[in-house]
């Protein structure tokens, strides 16, 4: 009876370590937002004008995006404007379930590529949970740095590790009272992308941008180019006449100088 006792306490022992095991395991692939909100309750932010900037190589691409957040669904669909490219983000995609496990809500944000040819498309996605009552921590929210697995979905829809993804985020107006946000995506690949497959920007930054600091980012554009319109045009041509004049002056010089010097000798 006694060693009954002991090899089931040692089963359950056994049992319980290996839970443990598999639930840390876990935790260490998934993004934990515990301190901030989670890229859902983000992207719904109301009266936002979305951007995504991606980078591949040394080419770096921005691209208007628009919001598709159904009423009362946990998902958000950011589509881009750049359809023209060969190899561009098409959107990304986030969605949580609504079942919570330990306080927190699953979720997945999918990154939507395209390449050379629709049927090449690969859709690339990492996980992460959320806190269902977020108690905003600024401190800790605002500076956070998360890092993730990165899976492609295979042909039959398994998962195919590829690398990782950090996540980060990004002050995006000098005004504390602006609701703009951004965060950042880097990914940090294990596989090699190679010609039209499996090709996966470098970076990927999410900007949501309110009217103000959009009219606001147009005026300064504008400003500079008007200052440069105004100012640096005459200035270049008057410094290319000052370099022209000081040319003609040198090559005057010289020529009176070697004159000066022919006359001497024929003295």
């Amino acid at each position: 009876m006694i060693v009954r006792l002991l090899f089931f306490s040692y089963f359950l022992l056994l049992l319980t370590a290996t839970q443990l095991t598999a639930q840390v395991t876990d935790e260490s692939t998934t993004i934990t937002f515990a301190h901030e909100i989670g890229p859902v309750e983000k992207l719904k932010q109301p009266q936002l004008l979305w951007f995504l900037t991606w980078r591949s190589s040394d080419e770096q691409t921005t691209s208007m995006a628009s919001v598709n957040a159904p009423a009362g669904e946990l998902a958000v669909t950011l589509n881009t404007e750049a359809q023209q490219l060969t190899k561009y983000v098409a959107g990304l995609q986030c969605e949580e379930s609504r079942k919570l496990n330990a306080g927190f809500r699953s979720g997945r944000c999918t990154l939507l590529l395209t390449a050379c040819e629709a049927e090449e498309r690969a859709d690339v996605f990492f996980n992460y949970r959320v806190t269902k009552h977020i108690e905003h921590d600024t401190t800790l929210g605002d500076t956070a740095t998360h890092v993730s697995k990165l899976y492609e979905e295979g042909d039959n829809e398994d998962a195919v590790e590829v690398g990782t993804v950090t996540y980060s985020v990004e002050n995006s107006s000098d005004d504390e009272r602006d609701p703009s946000v951004a965060f950042i995506l880097e990914f940090n690949l294990t596989v090699k992308a190679g010609g039209c497959k499996n090709w996966i920007p470098s970076w990927l930054k999410v900007e949501g941008l309110s009217p103000d600091e959009v009219e606001m980012r147009t005026w300064r554009r504008r400003a500079a180019t008007s200052v440069v319109e105004r100012w640096g045009y005459p200035l270049l041509l008057a410094a290319a006449v000052y370099g022209a004049l000081h040319a003609l002056t040198a090559i005057a010089r010289r020529h009176q100088q070697a004159a000066a010097e022919k006359r001497k000798k024929m003295k």
